[in-house]
């Protein structure tokens, strides 16, 4: 847009919207700053359909040419991040999670990185915090947003502004509807698809369309009070367990747009957004937004317990702060003010060579393995064994069409079935094993992702329930991170939790046990093994903490802090379990040691291959005591129930 329709406070806002995003991923506050990213979106939206419009009304509108402006203002930090990430990577990251790094840079540099992560974002797939690229999803998304509504907008361009307003609010409610039921049923696609973030780009096109009629100064202030307080109140209120994005992104979208249209220069609240502080951070803020992330990420990654120090990640966060500055003055303001790359032909030149170059590097790192020969054998057998399972679990499909395969003994007719989430997932070889040892068959329809107390396994809980009945199960084994459904309930945000699911998890396990009780059925109940302190980066910390032991604190539980953690699941589990004669597993005995810290090394083996998943080596040390009882029980049993049939 021209110099004289330049406002400030956009730019403020912006300001806000990095500043809660970087505080959020460096743990400096704001639980919800990564709200800061749909307020990016309705701001884009927003700004693109102004400058269309007026080049249109101009007689000036070029798609090449827009397009040109598009690659000017995002291409060179993106591929000089590209570039760099690849390089700092190529010295740091295991073979595995370099080999990532690299597939993420090769998709981002063709425009689809949020289709990769999507297609990433299996259970077990590489955590956030171990992947320094994950946050260019949101360019991608805006990428694949300039190629798409200009043309649109050329296509309505003969329209009336209430036609096209019509159809933009159309586009935008089947966009949010989509959003919502994707965010209950497919989160992955939700967070990630273009098409399911469509309607925040859109909020911000229709209020682009239209400058609005203007209102009182006193309507205009207090709504863009409230647009602040909205964007403000959502990056405090929400934290990681919020459903999100569907309802849950209405408010800061909503506040977004309320202060791009009302927060003007003439109001308070628009002349406190621009503020010179506020708005310097708003240009630096798509240079800081490429670069915060993989410097925490990097950091986190080799640092364990040390980086959970705040005056390191502050220290981090500052860090980037002059990176990006450095970034926006040498890279970005040059090529956009025409200083380098003047010709059209050689910018889109340059673009494309650096492009291939990125996907070429790429494919090289990923073709030779991660480069496994920087790192000593010791140090990749180490690494080998942190990774997570191949299997997630049979579909609904697979359980209603009887396509589970057994395990255990394959001579006898399997009389127990593994029930539950990821936590049960990593116990399928082990069960195996014991299987084999001791003659007992069994069925496994554990799935990751699939807690079974929530609404969303409602189907499947009905199918796995069937499943019993046909093969006439006689023992089951309930197993999951029992927390994450049930001490959000009951500590301190309930509230983030719809209400009809809050009452659904409270009474689920009830009606399980009870059915499982009418069939028949033994139930075991195993509670959670503890969660580690490290987080997502946990599997790297536990080879880094071996590689530079001075440098990467490795950090354990305490049974304390495990005990304070899953109190209430534990109280609720341990009620259940007594109304329906079921029998509850404790791990404490096995997975703490006598001074009250969780044991994630036994026998110079490693136990867990993030904070809170076990190796198969961590479920044989640390779960396999806790179950040979089990089997010797169901062998028992089986025997018991056989010898009349066998006189």
């Amino acid at each position: 847009m021209g110099q004289s329709t330049y406002r400030p406070e956009i730019d403020g806002l912006r300001g806000i919207s990095i500043l809660g995003v970087l505080f959020y991923h460096a743990r400096l506050g704001a639980p919800g700053g990564y709200v800061g990213v749909d307020v990016f979106f309705v701001i884009s939206g927003y700004l693109i359909t102004r400058l269309i419009l007026s080049e249109q009304h101009a007689g000036r509108f070029s798609l090449v040419s827009f397009w040109e402006r598009r690659v000017r203002r995002i291409g060179p930090a993106l591929l000089a991040l590209l570039l760099v990430a690849l390089g700092i990577s190529t010295l740091l990251l295991l073979p595995m999670d370099l080999r990532q790094t690299a597939r993420a840079a090769a998709f981002q540099a063709l425009l689809s990185g949020n289709f990769y992560f999507w297609r990433q974002t299996g259970y077990f797939a590489a955590p956030a915090e171990l992947q320094p690229l994950i946050h260019t999803w949101s360019l991608a998304v805006e990428e694949q947003f300039y190629l798409a509504y200009p043309l649109l907008v050329m296509v309505c361009c003969r329209w009336s502004v209430a036609a096209r307003q019509r159809l933009w609010f159309a586009l935008a409610i089947v966009s949010f509807l989509a959003c919502c039921y994707a965010t209950a049923y497919h989160p992955a696609a939700a967070f990630y698809l273009a098409p399911l973030r469509a309607w925040e780009l859109l909020v911000g096109a229709l209020l682009g369309l239209s400058p609005g009629r203007s209102v009182p100064a006193w309507q205009s202030e207090l709504c863009g009070l409230c647009g602040v307080f909205l964007i403000v109140a959502s990056m405090l209120w929400f934290d990681q367990r919020t459903w999100f994005p569907g309802v849950a992104a209405l408010m800061p979208v909503a506040g977004a747009a309320l202060a791009v249209r009302f927060a003007t220069a003439g109001t308070r609240v628009g002349m406190l957004l621009g503020h010179p502080w506020l708005v310097g951070v708003g240009l630096v803020s798509y240079s800081l937004y490429l670069w915060h992330w993989p410097l925490l990420s990097w950091f986190h990654y080799t640092g364990g317990a040390r980086f959970e120090s705040p005056l390191w990640r502050g220290s981090v966060a500052l860090l980037a702060v002059g990176l990006a500055y450095a970034s926006w003055r040498w890279v970005e303001q040059p090529i956009r003010r025409r200083c380098w790359l003047v010709q059209p032909q050689l910018l889109m030149g340059s673009a494309l060579g650096g492009t291939l170059v990125v996907i070429g590097l790429a494919a090289a790192i990923d073709w030779a393995g991660g480069l496994p020969a920087r790192f000593p054998a010791a140090v990749l057998e180490m690494a080998a064994a942190l990774r997570p399972p191949q299997q997630v679990g049979p579909s609904d499909v697979d359980i209603r069409n009887d396509r589970v395969p057994p395990l255990g003994d394959a001579d006898r007719r399997p009389s127990l079935l593994l029930w539950g989430d990821s936590h049960a997932v990593v116990l399928e070889p082990l069960l195996d094993e014991l299987g084999r040892r001791w003659g007992v068959g069994l069925y496994s329809v554990a799935r990751e992702a699939t807690p079974i107390v929530t609404r969303a396994a409602a189907e499947h809980n009905r199918l796995v329930l069937d499943f019993i009945r046909r093969h006439r199960l006689k023992y089951v084994l309930l197993v999951a991170r029992w927390s994450s459904v049930y001490d959000q309930l009951l500590q301190d945000r309930p509230f983030l939790v719809p209400t009809a699911e809050r009452r659904h998890r409270l009474t689920a396990l009830d009606d399980i046990l009870n059915q499982l009780r009418q069939l028949g059925c033994t139930v075991w109940i195993m509670l959670e093994v503890p969660s580690q302190p490290g987080g997502d980066a946990y599997r790297a910390q536990l080879v880094y903490s071996r590689i530079w032991p001075a440098w990467c604190r490795l950090e354990r539980a305490s049974l304390r802090a495990y005990l304070d953690g899953t109190r209430n699941s534990r109280r609720l589990i341990w009620a259940a379990a007594e109304r329906h004669a079921a029998q509850v597993i404790d791990p404490v005995p096995t997975c703490f040691d006598s001074s009250g810290q969780a044991r994630v090394e036994l026998d110079g083996k490693l136990l867990y291959f993030d904070d809170d998943h076990l190796t198969q080596d961590g479920a044989r040390l640390l779960v396999g005591p806790l179950l040979e009882p089990l089997f010797a029980k169901i062998r028992s049993l089986d025997e018991s129930t056989a010898a009349p049939d066998q006189k």
